[in-house]
């Protein structure tokens, strides 16, 4: 037994310094060492990059704000009234997105509800950013607001 371990032990050393040995290469040493893994046995992660085509050319940019609705689109938000009611709001000059016309609506709205409004019967003018806002009087329920650069968007008020 004991020469059992002393022959084992002095085939590892012969192994091992073989292995370290630069100069010339030792073929026994690669028929010691495991096989390297396969595709099949290599660990997988959850954080291993995906493989995704790289975006093209034909793809469009994401924009913050679509260009714009054009003059006579009815926007399909409804905005409330400081008076409760339902307002519907419509592009009438310019380019608008509705986005920013019910937005505006609203915005107004909100203003004559805490009063904020000059005037008698409370309409207006108002300013929201870069719109100019009034309401018509109560024979006639709308809204208009519009811009320096002649765009302009109506609400019109179901009572």
């Amino acid at each position: 037994m004991q020469r059992f371990v002393t022959g084992a032990v002095l085939a590892a050393s012969v192994l091992l310094l073989a292995a370290c040995n630069d100069d010339e290469p030792n073929p026994a040493a690669n028929e010691t060492t495991s096989p390297a893994p396969t595709s099949s046995s290599a660990p997988t992660s959850s954080s291993a990059p995906t493989s995704s085509a790289p975006p093209t050319s034909e793809e469009p940019a994401p924009t913050e704000e679509p260009a714009g609705d054009p003059p006579g689109t009815e926007c399909e938000t409804v905005v409330m009234t400081a008076a409760d009611f339902p307002a519907y709001v419509f592009i009438r000059e310019g380019v608008v997105p509705c986005s920013e016309a019910t937005r505006v609506m609203q915005d107004y709205y909100l203003a004559l509800g805490r009063g904020e409004a000059p005037g008698a019967g409370g309409g207006g003018p108002v300013q929201v950013r870069d719109w100019t806002c009034t309401s018509g009087p109560a024979t006639d329920p709308g809204s208009t607001c519009t811009t320096a650069d002649g765009r302009k968007i109506e609400a019109e008020i179901e009572a």
